[in-house]
């Protein structure tokens, strides 16, 4: 998981309270300790109660004085919680949305990412189905629990920051966030941390085309060579943007040996690609034999080509 120190201020702000406590010595007694064992008191004397299940989780969370917070047992009435909004579902009642956010939360807590991303998700997804999906409650919890979700998976939570704002520019005037423009700084560094993210993941990843039945890897066009990150490249392929028309188009052979695309070969290759889908058969999709793909190589592979498109570059000066 990336960017933990991010995830780390962010799951501060977001547990964050506004008691302040000014310890005399190491021996005072946590102030939190008795708003705690109250609520897990009531909690346990209304087990059908799910607010109250909430409550006693939400005082496990304001516990900002533990040196670790008793996630452990936040989780229990969480998962007593959710049980009865599954049990007793109520439209227009949120706690479904607080019950799965209090388990992604406790879960990010615990540094188990995966299952508190999909928490998460499951919360903003019930925000939608109880208040609506333009309700300014279910855009704001978008926002900030999609920057929270950014920070350990950047493909993950960038596209609910990103539903945040297109959902509240569509959401009627008396449903929108109305500063929602000064939160523009996690739209912006969403977006940074995506890229980095697929940079990464595309590092050693190189367009593969068939000529004549054989495959080749391609190492350059008129617009972009393998020396660039591949992200980006795909505007420049598709839409045929001539950067230098004069630049050949290079591929490599499965050994690596560089070649001049001809200007024939060009025309009957393009480098395109499409797909379609049944739903007689919707496990597979349906792909067309021949055009471009997408083939990840191992790193010592993916620069053994680079090395010798370079060579290639500096003996056709």
């Amino acid at each position: 998981m990336k960017h933990l120190s991010t995830l780390a201020a962010l799951l501060c702000c977001i547990l964050a309270t506004t008691f302040q406590v000014n310890a005399q010595s190491t021996n005072d007694v946590n102030p939190f300790l008795k708003e705690i064992e109250e609520e897990v008191k009531l909690a346990d004397q209304n087990p059908t109660d799910g607010k109250k299940q909430l409550q006693a989780v939400q005082a496990f969370l304001n516990d900002t004085i533990s040196a670790e917070r008793d996630l452990n047992r936040a989780l229990v009435y969480a998962n007593r919680a959710l049980a009865i909004a599954q049990e007793h579902p109520a439209p227009q009642d949120t706690l479904l949305s607080f019950a799965y956010e209090y388990l992604g939360i406790i879960y990010m807590g615990k540094k188990d990412y995966d299952r508190g991303l999909d928490y998460l998700e499951k919360a903003l997804d019930a925000y939608s189905i109880e208040l609506g999906r333009f309700d300014p409650i279910t855009n704001g919890n978008k926002l900030v629990y999609g920057w929270l979700m950014a920070a350990a998976s950047p493909s993950r939570g960038m596209p609910k920051i990103i539903e945040a704002f297109v959902d509240n520019g569509r959401a009627p005037q008396d449903k929108r966030i109305q500063n929602i423009d000064e939160a523009n700084f996690s739209l912006e560094m969403g977006f940074e941390m995506l890229l980095a993210e697929q940079i990464k993941y595309f590092r050693y990843a190189l367009p593969l085309i068939t000529i004549d039945d054989k495959q080749f890897f391609i190492v350059q066009t008129d617009g972009w060579n393998m020396e660039q990150p591949l992200v980006g490249w795909q505007a420049r392929l598709l839409a045929d943007i001539d950067d230098n028309p004069d630049l050949p188009s290079l591929v490599a052979d499965q050994e690596g040996n560089i070649t001049v695309m001809t200007k024939e070969q060009k025309e009957k290759h393009p480098i395109v690609f499409n797909c379609n889908y049944s739903r007689l058969d919707p496990m597979k999709l349906k792909l067309v034999d021949g055009e471009a793909r997408l083939a990840f190589l191992n790193p010592d592979y993916y620069n053994n080509i680079l090395n010798k498109l370079r060579e290639f570059k500096a003996n056709n000066k």
